[in-house]
């Protein structure tokens, strides 16, 4: 969590070329952790020394920092006061600043007070990068695949190991003396090739390409059958989050079938407002009838909420 401290220095800088121009010491913000300072540099006639404008820099030492405040300039030469307002996001210790603040001359001088807030940030955690399952398969190694599953349009290799940590369904398919564990295959006749092909891919951590809805909602049913936990919740997500006029059937019936009720609701909502369009779609005539009457239901309660707020939307209007 970020923490605010606050801050002020002075300095007096000038009379004629050559004086010392004010370079501070880095100080420790007063209450921040230890080892975590600011510093001030303020050069009259520039950083070379002989330049012909004053410029003022901060630095922030040990932290990230967002530092806000004013700077005010006394300018004696010119009998002129000015402020400078200033907001800086300190990283990796790089200065920052205004290098052209106020013209000066042979025998300038300036006043300069700084009043600063530093929000401290906490240090950003290091992480190492994660590595995929799929990055330590290797079919090269005998080892790797130790067993088959066969789909009506071909085979597909895999670990039985894997699948029984991942799976209570698969871990009692390959159980002592089962036939599959004898003959490591294990025939699947309810899913197409290409769903169980995608649903292992996407359990080995790899990015499954954009797919129909009915393939995901596929995979989905793939997941549940073999109990398989972790996807289910992140692809259920990704339906709430992709629900659209186009896509709304297949996802509304996986809704309906699952009895997943935030997404229901939101399928209710979309039907409310669609309703002529959805309702006589061939795809939606299609469906479950079961499925249909609880579709209908779910738009009319949602015509029921939105009713109820347009009516409370005019009492406080009245009021």
């Amino acid at each position: 969590m970020a923490q605010l401290f606050h801050d002020t220095a002075e300095f007096e800088v000038g009379g004629y070329r050559g004086d010392p121009d004010g370079e501070s010491d880095v100080m420790q913000i007063p209450g921040a952790p230890p080892g975590v300072k600011w510093g001030i540099d303020v050069f009259p006639w520039g950083k070379s020394g002989d330049g012909d404008a004053l410029e003022v820099y901060l630095r922030v030492i040990g932290a990230r920092a967002t530092v806000t405040g004013q700077l005010e300039i006394v300018n004696y030469e010119a009998e002129d006061t000015f402020t400078e307002e200033f907001k800086f996001e300190f990283v990796d210790e790089k200065e920052q600043g205004f290098d052209n603040l106020a013209n000066s001359g042979c025998e300038s001088a300036f006043k300069v007070t700084c009043v600063a807030a530093f929000m401290i940030h906490p240090p950003k955690k290091a992480f190492l990068a994660s590595v995929k399952v799929f990055e330590m398969v290797d079919p090269t190694k005998p080892t790797c695949f130790d067993a088959t599953i066969k789909t009506a349009e071909g085979d597909i290799k895999i670990n039985r190991g894997f699948l029984s940590m991942i799976s209570p369904v698969f871990s009692g398919i390959f159980g002592l003396e089962t036939t599959e564990t004898k003959t490591g295959i294990v025939n699947i006749t309810d899913f197409t090739h290409e769903t169980v092909k995608n649903a292992l891919a996407y359990c080995y951590g790899r990015n499954v390409k954009q797919k129909p809805m009915t393939e995901v909602t596929g995979m989905l049913r793939f997941y549940e059958k073999y109990g398989i936990r972790a996807p289910i919740k992140k692809l259920e997500a990704w339906l709430k989050a992709n629900l659209t006029v186009d896509n709304f059937v297949p996802i509304a019936a996986y809704a309906f079938t699952h009895s997943l009720e935030p997404l229901q609701a939101d399928c209710g909502q979309l039907f409310h407002k669609h309703i002529e369009d959805l309702s006589h779609r061939p795809e939606f005539i299609q469906l479950d009838p079961d499925v249909v009457s609880a579709i209908f239901k779910a738009g009319a309660a949602a015509e029921k909420v939105e009713e109820a707020k347009k009516k409370k939307e005019i009492d406080d209007e009245d009021e």
